[in-house]
């Protein structure tokens, strides 16, 4: 929310998401609108919007049930013409954390066989696990509506039990380790190559380690005791330290945040993940499989931690205004996904996400069979 109101509204937020689902006609756009709009009352974070003077506090404010955008769109061009146009018109229009919604939804006919589907959202009310569950809610709602019926779904998870659990939480020892491990931290900054081609934004590049080669990842992580996340995480951390020449180094890793002795909260819709410092020494002497386990180790231990906040703890480090880290890293292992049974409830053909981050760097790791 921070990073948006600084950036304001002439500068590209990065913390805009947007989902692109392609859907097959034949498809009753009424009701997958009251669908969308059963959704929003359903969950009050995407009804939140943040008034400036109350977030200083950590307040928000919950709109009531009959609060959602929906638009039906048309665009002229041929199909990719229109979706580009369509997530240009959606980015310019970007989000007022006051006003909101700060999701909304836009349905658009490509042709005599296909609509996409665009849905937009402000990073501070959904997580990446969320997407999935949301995807399935809306599904399950649509084929309700379509058919005139009620749909059977469970109570949500009520957001207040994931605050009242915060609030409940060791601050005073949470500082007292933080302030320990952040302890004369070396803040240099990343000596990066200047890109070969400047250009306006984010830019992404994506690689696919095959089966085999993913199979082989899977099985060395296990034999040494680590998991996949560890490895990768690692490797990234020594690939970054040897750009630049750093004796140490740290980075942000993303965690889910979500406190599995909570019922229910693995199905939940909001934003549960919270990045954390993780500071690494960098020993040459120590064999890899050793000095992996030891930020396994430490990774571990900072989940005690973890409830602290980003904010709080950069401030313990008392940097004035250098950012705490340059590069992320993220490994989205979500254990609940948009099944077969929600793409055919929807019609869905296919399905393209859109994210970005104000970090200089950032790995983002999405494991499957490869």
């Amino acid at each position: 929310a921070f990073e948006t109101l600084i950036l304001g509204a002439e500068q590209a937020d990065p913390y805009h998401v947007q989902f692109v689902l392609i859907l097959k006609r034949p498809l009753d756009v009424a009701a997958l609108e009251r669908a969308w709009a059963l959704l929003c009352a359903r969950h009050a974070i995407l009804r939140l919007v943040l008034v400036p003077h109350k977030l200083t506090a950590g307040l928000g404010i919950i709109q009531s049930a009959e609060f959602y955008d929906w638009q039906n769109v048309e665009l002229a061009g041929d199909a990719q013409v229109r979706i580009d146009a369509l997530r240009s018109l959606d980015r310019a229009q970007g989000f007022d954390l006051e006003k909101g919604p700060l999701i909304r939804a836009r349905c658009m006919p490509l042709d005599d066989n296909r609509y996409a589907l665009l849905i937009s959202n402000h990073h501070l009310n959904l997580d990446g696990w969320s997407v999935p569950i949301l995807l399935q809610e809306l599904a399950l709602l649509y084929a309700a509506e379509h058919q005139g019926k009620s749909a059977a779904l469970e109570k949500p998870f009520a957001w207040q039990a994931h605050l009242a659990w915060l609030a409940q939480q060791d601050r005073a020892s949470a500082i007292s380790y933080w302030q320990e491990h952040l302890a004369s931290m070396n803040a240099t900054p990343l000596e990066l190559a200047p890109p070969s081609v400047v250009q306006e934004g984010i830019g992404e590049v994506w690689h696919t380690i095959n089966a085999s080669g993913t199979t082989k990842l899977e099985q060395f992580a296990r034999q040494q005791g680590l998991t996949p996340a560890s490895v990768l995480q690692g490797l990234f951390i020594l690939l970054l330290t040897r750009m630049s020449r750093l004796p140490e180094l740290t980075i942000g890793s993303v965690r889910n945040g979500r406190n599995s002795l909570l019922p229910g909260i693995d199905r939940a819709i909001g934003l549960f993940i919270g990045t954390l410092p993780l500071r690494t020494e960098i020993n040459p002497s120590l064999p890899l499989n050793q000095w992996l386990r030891a930020q396994q180790i430490a990774q571990a231990e900072q989940e005690a931690h973890a409830h602290l906040g980003l904010m709080a703890i950069s401030q313990l480090a008392n940097l004035g205004s250098q950012d705490l880290f340059e590069a992320l890293f993220v490994y989205e292992n979500y254990p609940v996904g948009a099944n077969s049974q929600t793409f055919e409830d929807l019609g869905v053909e296919s399905v393209e996400g859109y994210d970005s981050t104000h970090y200089r760097i950032a790995l983002a790791a999405i494991p499957g069979e490869s």
